[in-house]
């Protein structure tokens, strides 16, 4: 999953608009320590549900997962701050939204298993 989130990340930096910032050394580094610990916590031989990832512009990288209803979105902030944001939707609405501040590796690790409805 880090190297997958990394390439996205090459790809999506050659997609920037002129004006637009690529997401600083500190918010890579972030991203790429952070995931590399949730593969290490992942259950193993369960596959890993992969994000859209895309860099804002704004120096920060955002990464957005859906499967059926539910959502999780993750952004790296040019800072290096991480915060979560998962939730179902029903009705078009957001239900039950949790948000974590610079959630540990296996705060994602719980995330992405309930996104994937193993939790």
């Amino acid at each position: 999953m880090a190297t997958y989130v990394e390439r996205a990340l090459t790809i999506a930096e050659e997609d920037l608009e002129e004006g637009e910032v690529a997401p600083t050394p500190r918010a890579v580094q972030a991203a790429r320590e952070h995931f590399r610990q949730v593969e290490a916590q992942w259950p193993a031989g369960s596959p890993i549900p992969l994000p859209h990832v895309c860099a804002p512009g704004d120096g920060d990288i955002s990464l957005e997962w859906a499967i059926g209803n539910r959502r999780l979105f993750v952004t790296v902030y040019p800072t290096g701050l991480i915060r979560a944001f998962c939730a179902e939707v029903r009705d078009g609405r957001a239900a039950d939204p949790r948000t974590t501040s610079d959630p540990a590796p296996d705060d994602t690790v719980s995330s992405l298993l309930w996104l994937a409805g193993a939790a």
